[in-house]
């Protein structure tokens, strides 16, 4: 038996999607808006999908420890004697979020800097299967968005990173969306 693990542990993987699933988190967001012609429609649905969004980043703050691999022991001994916790601890929680819940996106960073992480996803499985699902006029109002940007807010939020999350493409318009954290220190 090797003395290290390398790659992420695929158990861990799929018990988080058994969790919170992409189309678990679309079953729950068509039946929240089945029928309803309530003015509030699109707050309720930000709030379904940035509660979701919590949901998946909390579980993946609280349990990571548990599942690393060699990889990941060294970027936390690195960050631990360096001080420097992003970009590399932030990211590999967030590569988690992918790998769990969408393993078969196109997606690629575009800079990952002590400064800045952006990624562009170009084929995401939750955007389609809304299309899919709900239409494309509701896709192009971008909900999942708010679970995006959930997940992202709580990963640097619980890694003590200060950061200004935006979306500076989407795939609704651009065909793709370039999601870009920037670090921010307080003046």
């Amino acid at each position: 038996m090797a003395k290290y693990q390398y790659g992420l542990d695929l158990d861990f993987l799929d018990s988080i999607e058994e969790r919170v699933s992409v189309d678990s988190l679309l079953s729950g967001y068509l039946e929240k808006v089945k029928g309803e012609d309530s003015s509030n429609k699109d707050e309720d649905v930000k709030k379904y999908f940035s509660t979701k969004g919590k949901t998946l980043a909390e579980i993946i703050c609280d349990e990571e420890k548990n599942h690393r691999d060699r990889m990941a022991e060294v970027v936390y001994e690195v960050a631990k004697k360096t001080g420097h916790i992003f970009p590399s601890i932030p990211q590999r929680l967030l590569e988690i979020s992918f790998y769990a819940l969408r393993p078969d996106d196109d997606w690629i960073y575009k800079e990952v800097s002590s400064n800045a992480i952006e990624y562009e996803v170009r084929d995401c499985e939750l955007f389609n299967k809304l299309k899919e699902k709900a239409g494309d006029e509701e896709a192009k109002k971008m909900p999942c968005w708010n679970f995006c940007r959930t997940v992202s807010d709580i990963i640097y939020d619980k890694t003590g990173v200060r950061v200004k999350v935006s979306m500076k493409k989407s795939l609704a318009n651009d065909n793709r969306c370039v999601i870009r954290a920037e670090c921010y220190s307080e003046v």
